[in-house]
């Protein structure tokens, strides 16, 4: 990350600082086209120095009476085969300036203007990447202190195109429609906005989901801060504020409120329910984007109108709510409560892997003819309700559902079932760990 983000910042910087002093010559000394093939020749030799790439720059221009220099297309070749896409390409930049001192030839540069990059970085299976390694190195700063020194009042980034392949997770990203807006808010600090329509994320075991994104922050030398940023679906929304800091490696715990679409949910990952339904969470979220790659959520979850269907079971309208937490290796739920089969079940699960899913807890109320229609053909002639412990695994990979009991808080009993007025009792052939509670036949009474 940290090199990425330098050779990014080296390729603007060097592109913004060569057009505003060359720039500044030709309004001062030159107008001809020998001018122009120095210009060239000087920015093709500056930014491959300053990114380690291959660089190639169609046209350059420069309107003295706007004060206004343009370049493109630039194209960055990083270290990927010939067949493969460039590591980035501008359809052009545009450098606004403001002068000084003509005496001293200063100038100040008003505004940045980068239209249609496509930034492509891939990691590949045998570790390497396709970043550049730059000829200098400059381990005393970070990506970030370069750019706030560049010091340009306004960015503006239109119609960006962003791809992230890892080939060793794997995991794919690819934002479409990017634009960024800074601009220079107090002096080592721009105030800015990011959006992008079209971000669609493909990891293994998850996935492909497609999502817009939108952010207002503050950025200096140190950290970035997320004042507000929305990431939407559809069906879903989350808004999310806080700081990356250590932007060398950024890392960051962010205040998280969600609206999630079930669906949404099963899609992305492959959760064993219906897709039907929805969910609010708040809580945090953090990131750490040093290698390897690592994240979690904490936070309470609630979620209304959920099903689920298997063989006879059929679970529908069902309501949740507990403790969640999320990371790579899957999630728990802590203090849950569900509401599902007019029943009610206190507990925990858990699902290990994004693959296993197992849960245990205490039943009250689980009407006794409900669980008949599950287990057997024909319905019984009784009436009742079970409580009791209980514990269930669910196997993706082996594809069965078992139930396994467990000891109640409560004395077990052998449900007695009465039959007839005359208190006469027969004899239930399930001794079990459930509790069955006024177990009745209505035909008799």
């Amino acid at each position: 990350m940290r090199r990425l983000g330098r050779v990014l910042l080296r390729l603007a910087a060097a592109l913004v600082v060569l057009m505003a002093m060359l720039a500044l010559t030709a309004v001062l000394v030159f107008r001809s086209g020998w001018f122009y093939e120095q210009v060239h020749r000087r920015m093709v030799m500056e930014i491959e120095k300053a990114t380690g790439g291959v660089v190639e720059i169609g046209n350059f221009a420069f309107d003295w009476r706007r004060l206004e220099a343009t370049a493109g297309p630039v194209v960055l070749h990083g270290k990927e085969s010939a067949g493969e896409p460039p590591f980035v390409r501008v359809a052009s930049v545009t450098v606004g300036l403001r002068i000084v001192s003509m005496m001293e030839r200063k100038v100040d540069l008003s505004y940045l203007r980068i239209e249609q990059p496509q930034v492509r970085i891939v990691f590949y299976a045998d570790g390497s990447n396709n970043i550049p390694d730059p000829a200098v190195h400059h381990p005393e700063t970070t990506w970030a202190e370069d750019l706030v020194h560049l010091a340009v009042r306004r960015y503006e980034v239109t119609n960006g195109l962003f791809e992230y392949d890892d080939r060793q997770i794997p995991l794919n990203l690819r934002g479409e429609d990017l634009r960024v807006r800074m601009r220079l808010d107090a002096p080592g600090r721009y105030l800015g906005e990011v959006e992008s329509n079209r971000v669609r994320v493909v990891a293994v075991g998850l996935g492909p989901i497609e999502v817009s994104t939108s952010a207002r922050f503050t950025f200096d030398a140190s950290k970035i801060d997320i004042l507000r940023m929305q990431v939407a679906t559809r069906e879903s929304r989350a808004d999310v504020s806080g700081a990356l800091t250590n932007l060398r490696w950024p890392r960051g715990t962010f205040t998280v409120k969600a609206a999630v679409s079930v669906s949404d949910a099963v899609k992305l990952f492959a959760l064993p329910i219906e897709p039907k339904g929805s969910a609010v969470f708040d809580g945090k979220f953090y990131a750490s984007f040093q290698k390897p790659f690592d994240f979690w959520m904490t936070g309470r979850a609630a979620a209304r109108g959920l099903g689920y269907q298997r063989d006879r079971l059929k679970i529908e309208n069902a309501e949740a709510r507990g403790d969640l937490s999320v990371n790579l290796e899957g999630f728990t739920l802590q203090n849950a409560t569900l509401n599902a089969l007019g029943a009610t079940i206190n507990g925990q699960g858990s699902f290990t892997r994004w693959r296993d899913f197992h849960a245990e807890g205490n039943l009250q109320g689980l009407n006794l003819r409900e669980v008949a229609r599950i287990a057997a053909d024909r319905a019984i002639p009784w009436n009742g309700t079970l409580a009791g412990g209980f514990s269930l695994e669910i196997s993706r990979q082996h594809r069965n559902l078992s139930l396994a009991r467990r000891p109640s808080n409560r004395r077990p009993s052998r449900c007695p079932l009465r039959s007839g007025p005359g208190n006469h009792r027969i004899r239930h052939a399930l001794a079990c760990d459930f509790l069955c509670e006024d177990v009745r036949d209505p035909r008799r009474f």
